[in-house]
């Protein structure tokens, strides 16, 4: 997941993975050993380069969610 980096805490983000781990271990009835959650901080001035280019012109056929922009 990528995000404009901003001021978010280390406990913050480990309540945030251990949410979407178990939610996609439910749903996908599979070991949250198995699942692997990678959080992309990005600052706004790089977004169009490293991210809105890279991975979601490149890869929308891939996005279950799109941005709204």
């Amino acid at each position: 997941m990528h995000y404009f980096d901003s001021h978010v805490s280390s406990s913050t983000k480990n309540r945030l993975v251990k949410k979407i781990s178990a939610l996609i271990s439910k749903e996908f009835k599979c070991n949250n050993d198995f699942i692997s959650i990678a959080l992309h901080a990005e600052q706004p001035k790089n977004w169009q380069q490293r991210v809105y280019n890279k991975h979601i012109i490149q890869q929308k056929h891939k996005l279950i969610k799109k941005p709204n922009y």
